[in-house]
């Protein structure tokens, strides 16, 4: 460096160096990534003052490791630099079947998950860090989880079972249970929680002695020990089994996606703040007690779904995305009819692959017919405009699998007749040299309907 001009630059001027962004319109990023520019770091004075995290905060670091002894090269970095990291992504696991040669799995005391576990503890400040995710086996996940409490600042957190994907399917698998002992050392200032691929996740409040341990500032209300009570967001993906039975007063949207049996009916569960529910592909088991969102506006869910006290008691309930299942197709009727007098928004599939078209669009339109107050129609197939005196309120009305070259004159008069029709939206021919004619029908259409919005999407 001796020869070089570079260390006589002021450190404004290698700041901009540093921060060039790549010539991607789409995906602009700084030039280097969090690994690089620790590495920068080390290389004079000046790259380690321009790049100082005091003056240029970190914003994102991976650190990964695929077998035991291998030891992140960006976590040697950091326990030189020590910068303060906004978010980290912590990856330590790999599935047995790709190990090479002489490797061994990632274990909770292997050299990796040692150094790595030493990074985390010398986070300075303990403020700074906004964002974790943690993928690594069950074991490994319960060595750092007791660590986490210390970060102040930590709103996001994301917590994987890698290895537990290769058991998904097997009927009995020991551990892997995320419970009430392990969920008390996060952070109580916690917003956001996504837990992926564990065999069980047990929401429930403290007991004994656990309970007399908690920090005061978790305590909910009437001095009662209460764990994530400023969670916002909970998303469960890959989760064999889930409970939920506590209360979340500040609980917003819950998620609960490829899940084999879920518990939604606790006599302890309270969501009064839940406005949104996502419930797909989940589950073979499902309880679910209406009564305890009072304030649920949205529900994604297939027609197989039940509440144990009845979804009339969601008397919020404003839109429903309904995925018909391939058992029954009209099993969704209930459903609908018990929501029908709050109900504004509704979208109704069906899975194509198990009906055919005809019956799709029958089946989705039957479904629908008993919600008379819509504004807002997403339906299957055509068969629904048959049925559009039943929706006299109705002002958008959205075709899936329907091209605008596909409707027939009969269908079109159908269209024109509902008065307060505003907004009609077709399905975009899926093959290119169509799409000419397409556009032609389009126009078609939009002068037949002068009232309404028409297009493709």
């Amino acid at each position: 460096m001796t020869d070089s001009i570079i260390p006589e630059l002021p450190a404004e001027v290698l700041e901009r160096v540093f921060s060039v962004g790549r010539p991607d319109r789409v995906f602009a990023k700084p030039l280097l990534d969090a690994a690089d520019r620790l590495r920068c770091q080390l290389v004079c004075k000046a790259w380690r003052y321009a790049l100082d995290p005091e003056r240029w905060p970190l914003g994102e670091l991976q650190l990964e490791a695929q077998h035991a002894a291998a030891v992140p090269p960006a976590a040697l970095w950091m326990q030189h630099m020590r910068p303060a990291v906004r978010e980290l992504d912590i990856r330590l696991d790999v599935p047995v079947g790709y190990l090479e040669d002489g490797e061994t799995p990632i274990t909770s005391d292997s050299p990796a998950v040692q150094a790595v576990h030493d990074v985390l503890l010398a986070l300075q400040p303990v403020g700074a860090l906004h964002a974790l995710s943690l993928t690594a086996r069950f074991p490994v996940l319960e060595r750092f989880l007791p660590d986490l409490g210390r970060f102040t600042g930590l709103r996001r957190l994301t917590l994987s079972d890698g290895g537990f994907l290769q058991l998904w399917h097997i009927a009995d698998v020991a551990g892997n249970v995320l419970g009430p002992s392990l969920l008390r050392h996060l952070p109580p200032q916690l917003e956001r929680l996504t837990i992926t691929s564990l065999r069980a996740v047990r929401l429930e409040p403290l007991q004994g002695s656990e309970a007399e341990q908690l920090d005061p500032a978790t305590t909910g209300g009437g001095g009662t020990p209460h764990l994530l009570q400023q969670v916002v967001k909970l998303e469960f993906e890959g989760c064999r089994d889930v409970v939920v039975d506590m209360p979340l007063p500040r609980l917003e949207v819950l998620s609960i996606m490829f899940s084999r049996r879920y518990s939604l009916a606790g006599a302890r569960l309270w969501l009064p703040q839940l406005t949104r529910l996502e419930l797909w592909d989940s589950a073979r088991t499902a309880s679910l007690r209406g009564s305890a969102m009072p304030a649920l506006a949205q529900l994604s869910c297939d027609s197989r779904r039940r509440a144990n006290d009845s979804f009339a008691a969601l008397q919020q309930l404003t839109h429903l995305d309904l995925e018909l299942s391939e058992e029954s197709p009209q099993s969704g009727s209930a459903l609908v009819a018990g929501v029908a007098l709050t109900l504004r928004s509704l979208t109704v599939t069906a899975p194509r692959r198990h009906f055919d078209e005809a019956a799709c669009g029958e089946a989705c339109a039957q479904v629908a017919a008993s919600a008379t107050q819509l504004t807002h129609l997403e339906v299957d197939g055509w068969a629904c405009l048959q049925r559009l005196p039943s929706w006299p309120h109705l002002q958008e009305l959205r075709l899936l699998h329907v091209t605008p070259y596909g409707i027939t004159p009969q269908q079109l008069a159908l269209l024109v007749a509902p008065p307060s029709l505003r907004h009609v939206a077709f399905s975009r021919c899926p093959v290119p040299a169509f799409r000419a004619l397409e556009d032609e029908r389009l126009e078609e259409l939009c002068r037949a309907l002068p009232n309404c919005l028409v297009e493709a999407v």
